[in-house]
C-alpha cells in the first residue's frame, strides 16, 4: 500500500471512530424496533430477509438458499450449510475461497498457475468443486455475481448443496454459493479493523452503520484498502472497495420497506507461476551445438540429440523470434545453423534408434530447490488480472397483509478485467510445456540483423521464455425479481406458503485476446512475404535468463515502440467474442406444514427461457490478424487493444424446466427425516455448436437427497447425516478424430465439430455437528464423502454410429465393419470409467471466558481434514517412469485467540490466528510436474474497535 493512502486511511478510521463515538445517543433501540421502528404496529418483512441477528455464535436458523424467502432450515429436506460472521471472523477468512476449505463437501480448484478459483467457461467466474461437481457461479443476494470475492461487505455465507433450480434458475448441479451483503438497520453501530500477517497481508476496514431517522432511515457504510500476501513471491491480492447501504421505511405503518446498496472497488489478482520445472534434465553438459548433426557419435544426422530440440525448421514460415533484455533477434534454425533448447522429450521418440532425445527416460518434474526456491516467483509483475467494477441493488418489500407479502427488485452489474499474462500453453522458442527452465545449448546465436553468427556470452545457461498475450472481458448485467408470498388461512391447523417467483436478467458480454508479435513495419524490413509475414508466425517471446534474478524490472514486459506490438489473436488466453444474452424465468414454490407440523412438505417448479445472441467467428485479414464482422460482411477495423464493438445474430433459443418435491417429518422432537428431489438447469456458460451444429444443450442436473437430523438437549445440539446422489448433465466433450473419419463417408452431414455430452454423477455422504452445549462454548463439524465417475457418454455419436450402420447395410457393407474403430472408442470410454472418491472433513471450535480472571479471553481452534488426491502415472517411450500413487492425506490445524475489552465506550478485540500451527508441508494437486503445497505457518494480526 501506498504510504501516503496507509495514513489518510489510518486517518479516517480514526476521525469516524472519534465522531461517532463522541455522537453516540444514550439509549439504543431494541432488535425488535430495529426492525420496524414500532413494535407495537410491527409487520413480519423478514420473510424476504434473513436477520443475521438471529444467528447465535456459529449455529444459523434460517436460510435464503432453499426458496427465495427465509425459511427455517430445519423445515427444508435441501442440504443448506451457513457460516455465520462469527465464524468468519474467528477464522480470520478474508474471501470465500478461504472459507471454502471449511464448508461442507467442498474444496477449492487451482490451476496450473497454482491460481485458487480457477476461470472456467467463457467468463471470469470462479470454481470451486461441491460435492466434487464444479460448481462456477457464486451469488450474492440472489445474483450471479462476478466480481470481488472479499468478506469485508459480507454477514454470512449460504453453501447450497445439490441441484437448485428451481430457486436461482442458472445454477450448477453440485451447488450454489450465496453471499449475503451487508445491510443498512436503525442501530447506531461501527466498527474499524486493521490485520496483518506475516506474509506482509494488510488491510484496513471500516463499518459504520448511522440512523438518520430513528426506526425510519438508516445508513451503512462499508469500505476497505487490502493486500492480502501468500507466502509464495507475487501471489496476492489487492482491493480498494467501497459499499454503501440505505434502508427506508417511507410510511408509517411500516408496511413497505426499501433497501438501497451499491459496491464499487477495483481489485489486482497477482497471479504468479507455481512451481517451475526441469526442461534440461536430460540434457549432457558440454554437448550442446548448432552444427547440423547434434549426436556425431551416432550415424547418419541427429536433427535433435540428446536433450535437445530443433527450436525453428529451416525455411518454415513460422519464425522463433525471442526478446533478451529488449533486444530481438530469430532463432528459427538456418541451412548452416539448427538452433535448439534443451529438451526432455517424454514421447515415443525420447529413445528413437535413429535420433533419440532422452534415452535415460528422465522425466520432466519439479526443478531442484537449489536452482530456483519454493518461494521465488518467474512470472514476473505482468502476470496479473485487474478489474474495476460497481454494482447496484434496489429492493422493495411491502406487506398488504400479514398474510401477503411482496418483494421486487433490481440489481445492475458492470465489470472490467483485463488480464496481462506471461504464461499460456503455447510453444513458445520450442518447448511444448508452459512454466518450465532450459538450458541455452547454442554456443553461438544469429548475427546483428541476422547476418552471420556470434558467440552466445550465455551458454549452458539456465532460462525462462515468457508467452505474453493480454484478455480483456466485462459484463454488463440487468437482473429484474419478484417474489409473492402468500400463507392463507387454513382449517385444521395446516398452513400452505405459496412462493410466486419471476426474474429476467439480460446480459452484455465481451472478451478479446491479443497476442505478442513484431509490428507489421518490422516484418516488412525482415523482408518477410505471404505467410512468413503473418503476425503469428512473428510471435515474440521474452527470454530470461535467471543469472539476471527474478526481479521485478528484469521480468516486466512491455512493447519496444515500433518494433513488437500485441494484435487480436485466436489462440492462447481468451476468445474474441461478442455476447448479448437473457434468462427468463419463473417459479411457484409450495410449502406446507401438516399435522401440527410434524410434517414439512416442499413442492416447486420453475420454467426458464434462455436467448443468446453472439458475433459470428472473427476473420483473419492479410497478416492473420483476426477482425470482427460488420452487418455487411466487411471487416471491422481494430483500433490497437481498444474495445471494438460488434453485431450479433441469434444463436440459442432453449428451455428447460425444473422441478423439486421434498419433505421433512419430525418423527420426534429430537429426530427428523428428510428426503428431496431436485433439478437445475445452468445456461450461461454454455456458448457453441455441437458435433452437428446445433447450440450446446444446457448443463441440467437431478439428485435426491435423504437425510436424518438429531435435536438433542433442548436444540443445543443439532447432526445431521445426509445421502445424496446428484447428476451433472450434458458436460461438453470431445470425441475422437478417428470416430469422425471413420463415420464420415457413411453420414448424409458431416460432423460439425467434435463437440459432444457426458454426465458425471456423484455419490456420497455428508456429515454435520453443531454444539452449543454452553453460552461460552460452541463446535461446528463435518465430514463428507463423495464418489464421481462419467455416467453417459456421447449420445449424438450413438446416434450417429446407428445411421452409419444403416447406411453400411443399405450399400452391402458389413455395418460391423465399418465402424469397427467407433464401437471399439464408445466401448472404451464406457468400459474405462474410472470414479475419484474425495474425503474432507473440518472442525472449529472455541471457548469464551465470561467470567474470573480470564474474562473477555476466548480461545479456539478450526482443523481441516483433506485426503491426498490420486495422481497418474508417467510413462516415457511405453515405459512408466513414474508409477500411480494417491498423495498422502494432510491436516491444518489453526489455533486462534482473542482479548476482547471495553474502554470507554469503544469495545476493543486483539486476535490472533496462527494457521497451520504445525507448518505442514503437503502437496495438494494431483499431478507429478506442478506439486502446490500448503502454505506454511502463517501468523495474522487483528484488531477491531466497535463503537
Amino acid at each position: 500500500m501506498n504510504p501516503t493512502l496507509r495514513l489518510a486511511t489510518l486517518a479516517s478510521l480514526f476521525a469516524c471512530l472519534l465522531t461517532s463515538t463522541a455522537g453516540a445517543q444514550t439509549t439504543t433501540p431494541s432488535a425488535e424496533t430495529e426492525a420496524t421502528g414500532n413494535p407495537s404496529k410491527a409487520v413480519k418483512l423478514s420473510v424476504f430477509e434473513v436477520n443475521a441477528d438471529k444467528d447465535t455464535g456459529y449455529a444459523a436458523s434460517t436460510s435464503m438458499s432453499g426458496t427465495r424467502t427465509n425459511e427455517k432450515l430445519a423445515n427444508l429436506p435441501n442440504s443448506i450449510s451457513v457460516m455465520t460472521g462469527e465464524f468468519l471472523e474467528d477464522l480470520a477468512l478474508n474471501n470465500y475461497f478461504d472459507a471454502v476449505g471449511f464448508a461442507v463437501n467442498a474444496e477449492n480448484v487451482s490451476n496450473a498457475n497454482g491460481t485458487v478459483g480457477a476461470a472456467s467457461g467463457n467468463r471470469s467466474g470462479n470454481q470451486v468443486d461441491i460435492r466434487g461437481l464444479a460448481s462456477i457461479r457464486q451469488f450474492r443476494d440472489g445474483f450471479p455475481w462476478y466480481v470481488s470475492t472479499d468478506t469485508y461487505n459480507t454477514e454470512r455465507i449460504e453453501f447450497g448443496r445439490g441441484p437448485g433450480g428451481v430457486a436461482y434458475g442458472d445454477v450448477d448441479a453440485g451447488g450454489i454459493i450465496n453471499i449475503a451483503s451487508k445491510r443498512a438497520t436503525f442501530l447506531r453501530r461501527s466498527s474499524a479493523q486493521i490485520r496483518y500477517d506475516n506474509y506482509g497481508t494488510q488491510r484496513y476496514s471500516l463499518d459504520v452503520n448511522q440512523p438518520i431517522i430513528p426506526g425510519r432511515l438508516g445508513l451503512r457504510f462499508n469500505a476497505i484498502n487490502s493486500e492480502v500476501e501468500q507466502w509464495k513471491q507475487r501471489h496476492g491480492r489487492d482491493l480498494e472497495g467501497y459499499a454503501g447501504a440505505l434502508r427506508w421505511e417511507p410510511f408509517k405503518n411500516h408496511r413497505t420497506q426499501i433497501d438501497a446498496l451499491f459496491e464499487t472497488g477495483n481489485t489486482t489478482n497477482h497471479l504468479g507461476h507455481i512451481f517451475l520445472t526441469d526442461n534440461r534434465i536430460a540434457y549432457v553438459p558440454g554437448s550442446g551445438t548448432t552444427a547440423l548433426d547434434a549426436n556425431p557419435a551416432l550415424p547418419g544426422i541427429q536433427t535433435n540429440g540428446v536433450g535437445m530440440k530443433q527450436i525453428g525448421t529451416f525455411g518454415n514460415a513460422s519464425h522463433s523470434w525471442v526478446e533478451i533484455n529488449g533486444v530481438l533477434s530469430n532463432w528459427q534454425s538456418t541451412a548452416t545453423n539448427v538452433y535448439r533448447i534443451s529438451y526432455t522429450q517424454e514421447g515415443t521418440a525420447a529413445t528413437s534408434a535413429t535420433d533419440p532425445q532422452n534415452p535415460q527416460r528422465f522425466p520432466v518434474v519439479q526443478i531442484s530447490e537449489s536452482i530456483v526456491p519454493l518461494r521465488e516467483d518467474w512470472a514476473g509483475p505482468d502476470n496479473r488480472q485487474d478489474a474495476k467494477y460497481h454494482v447496484y441493488t434496489i429492493e422493495v418489500r411491502h406487506a398488504f397483509t400479514e398474510r401477503l407479502n411482496l418483494l421486487l427488485a433490481h440489481n445492475g452489474q458492470f465489470d472490467e478485467t483485463i488480464r496481462r499474462g506471461t504464461s499460456s500453453s503455447l510453444g513458445g522458442v520450442g518447448g511444448t510445456l508452459a512454466r518450465t527452465v532450459f538450458a541455452d545449448v547454442n554456443p553461438v546465436l544469429p548475427g546483428p540483423n541476422g547476418v552471420g553468427t556470434v558467440p552466445n556470452p550465455n551458454f549452458e545457461r539456465l532460462f525462462i521464455q515468457h508467452t505474453p498475450f493480454l484478455n480483456p472481458d466485462g459484463h454488463k448485467i440487468a437482473n429484474f425479481r419478484g417474489h409473492l408470498v402468500y400463507d392463507p388461512p387454513l382449517p385444521w391447523g395446516i398452513s400452505q406458503r405459496m412462493v410466486v417467483g419471476a426474474s429476467y436478467r439480460h446480459e452484455d458480454y465481451y472478451t478479446d485476446n491479443f497476442s505478442y508479435a513484431l509490428t507489421k513495419e518490422e516484418i516488412a524490413r525482415a523482408g518477410f512475404t505471404g505467410t512468413a509475414a503473418f503476425l503469428t508466425n512473428n510471435l515474440v517471446y521474452p527470454v530470461h535468463y535467471l543469472k539476471d534474478g527474478n526481479g521485478d524490472q528484469a521480468l516486466r514486459w512491455n512493447e519496444i515502440p515500433g518494433k513488437t506490438q500485441l494484435f487480436r489473436a485466436t489462440s492462447g488466453g481468451g476468445i474474441n467474442r461478442r455476447l448479448d444474452q437473457s434468462l427468463t424465468s419463473g417459479s411457484v414454490t409450495l410449502l406446507g406444514a401438516y399435522f401440527k407440523e410434524a410434517v414439512r412438505t416442499s413442492i416447486g417448479f420453475s420454467r426458464e427461457h434462455w436467448l443468446q445472441s453472439a458475433s459470428v467467428a472473427t476473420v483473419a485479414d492479410s497478416f492473420n490478424e483476426q477482425h470482427f464482422v460488420a452487418a455487411d460482411k466487411t471487416l471491422i477495423a481494430n483500433n490497437g487493444t481498444m474495445k471494438i464493438s460488434a453485431p450479433v445474430i441469434p444463436l440459442a433459443n432453449a428451455w428447460s424446466t425444473n422441478r423439486t418435491y421434498g419433505g421433512v417429518w419430525h418423527v420426534r422432537p429430537w429426530l427428523s427425516l428428510t428426503g428431496g428431489y431436485f433439478e437445475s438447469s445452468q445456461f450461461s456458460d454454455n456458448y457453441g455448436l455441437d458435433l452437428n451444429g446445433g447450440t450446446l444443450q444446457p448443463l441440467t442436473g437431478e439428485g435426491t437427497d435423504y437425510s436424518a437430523r438429531l435435536h438433542l438437549f433442548g436444540g443445543k445440539v443439532e447432526a445431521s447425516a445426509t445421502y445424496f446422489a446428484t447428476t451433472q448433465e450434458n458436460l461438453s466433450s470431445g470425441v475422437a478424430a478417428t470416430a469422425r473419419d471413420e463415420l464420415a463417408p457413411l453420414l448424409a452431414q458431416p460432423f460439425v465439430n467434435l463437440n459432444d455430452y457426458r454426465d458425471r454423477t456423484s455419490t456420497g455422504w455428508e456429515y454435520q455437528l453443531l454444539t452449543n452445549v454452553t453460552r461460552n462454548w460452541t463446535l461446528l463439524g463435518n465430514y463428507s464423502t463423495n464418489r464421481t465417475a462419467y455416467t453417459r457418454f456421447f449420445p449424438l455419436l450413438g446416434a450417429r454410429l446407428a445411421e452409419a450402420r444403416a447406411t453400411a447395410q443399405r450399400r452391402g457393407l458389413n455395418p460391423d465393419d465399418a465402424t469397427l474403430v467407433t464401437r471399439q472408442y464408445l466401448e472404451q470410454q464406457e468400459g474405462s470409467v474410472s470414479g475419484a472418491h474425495r474425503f474432507t472433513a473440518s472442525v472449529t471450535t472455541r471457548y469464551s471466558f465470561a467470567e474470573g480472571p480470564l474474562k473477555g479471553f476466548t480461545a479456539g481452534v478450526g482443523t481441516r481434514y483433506v485426503r491426498g488426491k490420486p495422481r497418474g502415472n508417467l510413462v516415457i517411450a511405453n515405459v512408466e517412469v513414474l508409477p500411480a500413487i494417491t498423495a498422502p492425506n494432510y491436516v491444518l490445524t489453526n489455533p486462534f485467540f482473542s482479548y476482547r475489552r471495553k474502554f470507554g465506550r469503544a469495545q476493543w478485540t486483539i486476535q490472533v490466528n496462527i494457521n497451520n500451527v504445525f507448518d505442514e508441508r503437503a502437496e495438494t494437486g494431483n499431478d507429478w510436474r506442478w506439486r502446490p503445497l500448503t502454505e506454511p505457518r502463517q501468523f495474522i494480526y487483528t484488531a477491531t474497535t466497535t463503537f
